[in-house]
């Protein structure tokens, strides 16, 4: 039942037409408080409630413009009302003013100014939860208003997007740089708008309820170890880095003089010598983790104090340090006394504590556990007896493993041993799991003597779901990665073969030859950039594998400059190559060297202006091999050295560069080296300097004999004429263009753009060599490879797999479904060639 706020006339007319009304509305809680708010509302008939008027909503909510339903009400501020968002624009347009009153002004509350100052003053007196500002209207108020937005505390969540034509773009992408959220090109569309806005305001609202919970955790964590009444205390390198106030007046000193004490000027000298050098210096020791001892501590006026000190390594800060808990045992009865005055503190700070806590008798039955508990499993302390009851319902333990349990209980009972922190999976009421980080702590005495632990858990559920989400984002990334690579390679794939049949045609027109060999560049280029990105994803989840063997580094440069000579010739480069004469060997992946020195090669001839030098040189040390690649082109800036081998690195230098890449190839560069045991390094005077990249590798001695120096050997003829080739993909262009260039080698060559459609091509055509592509329509490629291998006369068929995907995992699946070969899109003419010529050299 939904209480109107609105004026008689309002509700009645909204009740007796029945239709949909666009609002503020509430919904209260049966206590009176509003628990809900929506700016939508369609009734179903009016009613007369307590001679007021009312109606009875349809169970859904829609919002203003967008056609989808929402299943639930947000409710936010703990179930108060959340005001409409405000904007403040600043807009010298009176028209444009107006367009933002017309699709903003049913949503937001708005307030409008026309000048960047005016802008100003509305910012510091009453702050809104978003500035929209034309960029001229701003002009020199613009960097102080910025300044004010993103250096108040109580502003700087505040997003602020600017509006600006698109002659103004460059200036605006500037600003975003200089803190500025984002920015909105005229003519904005009502959609653009909308969306940016509420994305916007949902983000800043987002990141202040963040901090705000962050801020209100760290309050309570404090305000638990202030309620403790045993000293606790952080030392780092024999100091205090924190002291809880338990601890400072145990010793007598304020809480801001105990921080930076020595732990010597407070520990007796005769049990300083026994135990220093095992306590202060335990936080190095991996196999010592944590310490009990009894000790004397000095008080401020110089008195002994009897204490028993638990103390575990820690990591503080990120620095490793201990943490200690001091407990004063002077007087036994003392202790007994102030245990007995303390029991009903205890009980109420147990109780409501913010994290989960337990406190178990001697014979297991659970005398307290906090509200925490009962708040996240819905388990109450009736349900919860004892501890067999806690290890059958909340832990889900089988009972036969129950009184292992319980017997390992009643040792620490015993002993008086602290159990180890572990994570362990909770089971609520309802049978939802959720995952606590437990701890244990000593036995302690109630003041009748009957001993008890008292143990607390943090609860990392929602950590635990973050990992997996993050898990799940990665899993998510590697296949959209994959896809990626494969769906922009099978365009490459016609357009390759299309070169190569352009090639063989052999053109004499000077311009049909330079438009050839541009596209055959970019295709190159295109290929090596999927090749750089998947490189990364392989390298950053660990699956790259390097196939080391000894290497010549002369090998290494030749087809390293091999690959980069065409893009260096079509700047127009001059390029030096320099090495020793004998022979100079490394360990490591023949192929992955070759993609090194080449992309340091191509980042040199992109990053030079055209007609410039390129230097590759190569010297050896008695332990290394070092291969330098210099250039006198645009240089490096003394900001982006220290990061040039970053991912997605690239700086200025790239926004006039159309070659500028996707920032993968240094970063791909430095993580091969890495692999290989060596290291690179950038040099460079600054912009406009030249640069210089220096490689180091472990150097193997010279071996007698060159068989595994990966030399390149001769390439493979065309031998294969006369081979019969069916060619299968649903892409038509890929296809028929493969034929083409197959059938100008002197092939005879069929075509299938499907499954079914290729298993009754090879039934009648019984080809030699199949080149089947894997993402089919209907019936995919490793389906049809397998049926085509039990066809009469296809067993000993060359099946090559040609596909976009070419990840290790897809490699596997291809052999597995009967490939002989795995290529992937745009093929590489020449590996093909000798493919298919093993079927006529045996």
């Amino acid at each position: 039942m939904i209480n109107m706020e609105k004026d008689d006339q309002m509700a009645a007319e909204w009740l007796t037409a029945g239709k949909i009304f666009i609002d503020r509305f509430r919904g209260f809680h049966k206590t009176g408080s509003v628990s809900f708010a929506s700016d939508l509302l369609e009734t179903t008939w009016p009613l007369s409630l307590n001679g007021a008027a009312a109606a009875i909503p349809k169970p859904s909510f829609r919002r203003p413009g967008v056609g989808g339903v929402l299943s639930s009400v947000r409710v936010r501020n703990g179930g108060r009302l959340r005001r409409r968002a405000r904007l403040l624009i600043a807009e010298s347009s009176a028209e444009m003013r107006n367009y933002f009153r017309r699709f903003l002004g049913d949503r937001y509350e708005l307030q409008t100014v026309s000048s960047g100052a005016a802008a100003l003053d509305a910012l510091l007196n009453d702050p809104p939860d978003l500035l929209l500002a034309d960029l001229k209207t701003l002009q020199r108020d613009g960097p102080v208003l910025l300044r004010a937005l993103k250096s108040n505390a109580k502003t700087h969540y505040i997003p602020l997007i600017l509006t600006a034509m698109r002659s103004e773009e460059q200036t605006c992408s500037e600003e975003v740089n200089a803190g500025v959220d984002g920015y909105l090109i005229k003519p904005i569309s009502a959609r653009q708008l909308l969306a940016c806005i509420a994305s916007h305001i949902e983000l800043a609202h987002v990141r202040r309820e963040a901090a705000q919970a962050l801020s209100e955790s760290e309050a309570k964590y404090k305000a638990l170890l202030d309620s403790l009444d045993d000293g606790v205390f952080v030392a780092h390198d024999g100091r205090f880095v924190f002291a809880n106030p338990a601890l400072s007046a145990l010793l007598g000193y304020s809480g801001e003089e105990c921080i930076g004490l020595p732990l010597e000027s407070v520990v007796a000298s005769k049990n300083f010598e026994s135990w220093s050098q095992r306590f202060m210096h335990g936080a190095a020791k991996e196999a010592e983790c944590s310490w009990r001892h009894q000790a004397a501590f000095l008080h401020r006026d110089g008195h002994a104090i009897c204490v028993e000190l638990c103390a575990r390594r820690i990591h503080f800060n990120r620095r490793p340090a201990i943490l200690g808990i001091v407990r004063d045992i002077t007087d036994r009865k003392q202790a007994e006394d102030a245990l007995r005055e303390s029991e009903e503190r205890f009980r109420r700070v147990v109780e409501q504590a913010p994290i989960p806590i337990f406190v178990h008798a001697m014979d297991g039955q659970i005398l307290e556990i906090s509200c925490a508990v009962t708040e996240l499993t819905g388990w109450t302390h009736e349900d919860l007896p004892d501890a067999r009851a806690w290890f059958l319902k909340g832990r889900r333990i089988p009972e036969e493993e129950v009184d292992g349990m319980l017997a390992e209980t009643q040792r620490r009972f015993t002993e008086g041993s602290i159990a180890e922190p572990e994570e362990i999976t909770v089971w609520t009421k309802g049978g939802d799991p959720r995952w606590w980080l437990f701890y244990g702590s000593a036995p302690m005495r109630l003041p009748d003597r009957r001993p008890f632990l008292a143990s607390m858990a943090i609860d990392v559920t929602d950590h635990r779901k973050a990992e997996q989400a993050l898990r799940e984002a990665d899993r998510l990334k590697d296949e959209f990665v994959a896809m990626l690579a494969h769906e922009l390679r099978n365009p490459l794939a016609p357009i390759r073969n299309a070169v190569q049949v352009l090639r063989q045609l052999g053109l004499t027109d000077p311009e049909l030859k330079w438009t050839r060999d541009v596209i055959g560049r970019q295709v190159a280029q295109m290929s090596r950039l999927l090749d750089d990105l998947l490189d990364i994803s392989r390298i950053t989840r660990g699956t790259i594998v390097l196939k080391r063997t000894v290497v010549e580094i002369s090998t290494v440069i030749d087809r390293a400059v091999e690959t980069s000579l065409p893009l260096i010739k079509s700047r127009r480069h001059k390029l030096s190559v320099q090495g020793p004469r004998e022979s100079v060997q490394v360990e490591g992946d023949l192929t992955r060297l070759v993609q090194v020195i080449a992309n340091l090669l191509n980042n040199a001839a992109k990053y030079t202006d055209a007609g410039g030098c390129i230097e590759l040189i190569v010297e050896t040390t008695p332990d290394e091999v070092l291969v330098r690649v210099r250039d006198n082109g645009m240089g490096i800036s003394a900001e982006l050295l220290p990061n040039i081998f970053d991912l997605f690195t690239q700086g200025s230098r790239s926004l006039d560069r159309s070659q500028g890449g996707l920032g993968l190839g240094l970063a791909l560069v430095r993580r091969l080296i890495e692999m290989h045991g060596g290291r690179v390094e950038a040099q460079s005077a600054g912009s406009g300097s030249g640069a210089e990249f220096i490689v180091r590798l472990p150097r193997i001695a010279a071996a007698s004999s060159r068989e595994n120096s990966g030399s390149a050997g001769g390439r493979s003829g065309s031998n294969s004429a006369g081979v019969r080739v069916l060619v299968v993909d649903d892409n038509v262009d890929s296809a028929e263009s493969m034929a083409l260039l197959l059938s100008l080698d002197g092939h005879d060559v069929r075509t299938a753009f499907d499954g079914p459609g290729a298993l009754a091509i090879a039934g009648e055509f019984q080809p030699e060599a199949v080149l089947l592509d894997i993402g089919l329509p209907g019936m995919d490629g490793y389906e049809v490879a397998k049926q085509m291998r039990g066809q009469p006369g296809m067993e000993k068929a060359l099946m090559i797999a040609v596909t976009g995907y070419g990840q290790a995992d897809d490699r596997a699946r291809s052999k597995a479904a009967g490939f002989d070969h795995h290529l992937v899109k745009p093929v590489d003419p020449e590996i093909l060639s000798a493919l298919l010529a093993t079927l006529k050299n045996g």
